[in-house]
């Protein structure tokens, strides 16, 4: 299945397709400090480890691995926000490489690619190249991954987030455009 994953690389968006909804400058303060205040709970850890966080409920881990939360470190601004969303998203790619039953779930996966898409700008675009690649893999594996499977969400609202999501890299990603069709 990692081969069928693999790809040829993209290092760019032609696109960045904007996420227009304002976030939570509170909510973002509290991801800055560690903090993650997700789906009615509150879990903290510092850098990277909270990818790896044990005895949260499943709502909680699905908006934590959908990166929603973008939005609000978005929100806050700053150079500090810019900085956490990186860590945090380069963090993701480390730990996630290959595919995860958990946070590869039609549902979650298409909400994080609209995520990433979405704030590109905000996290990416300015960001080193060897961020920018990992991020890059990441995508076009998790984009192959939801091109394969995005009919089998159980939920109607979940295939709609997906077909959002393939559209969006549709747009963003030129070598991407016969998704849309």
């Amino acid at each position: 299945y990692r081969a069928m994953l693999a790809g040829p690389p993209a290092f760019q968006l032609a696109v960045a397709p904007p996420d227009p909804w304002p976030g939570d400058a509170d909510r973002g303060a509290a991801i800055l400090a560690g903090t993650f205040p997700l789906a009615h709970e509150v879990m903290s850890a510092e850098g990277e480890l909270i990818w790896d966080r044990r005895g949260a409920s499943r709502e909680w881990l699905d908006e934590l691995h959908s990166f929603g939360w973008l939005s609000d470190l978005r929100t806050l601004g700053g150079g500090a926000a810019r900085r956490r969303a990186r860590e945090l998203v380069a963090g993701w790619c480390r730990r996630y490489r290959w595919w995860d039953q958990a946070v590869w779930r039609p549902a979650v996966l298409a909400r994080r690619i609209a995520a990433w898409l979405g704030h590109y700008e905000f996290f990416a675009a300015s960001a080193d190249d060897e961020l920018r690649a990992r991020f890059f893999r990441s995508l076009l594996r998790q984009l192959r991954h939801l091109d394969r499977v995005a009919g089998s969400a159980p939920e109607p609202i979940d295939r709609l987030a997906a077909a959002k999501a393939l559209v969006m890299a549709g747009i963003a990603l030129p070598e991407d455009a016969p998704r849309l069709s």
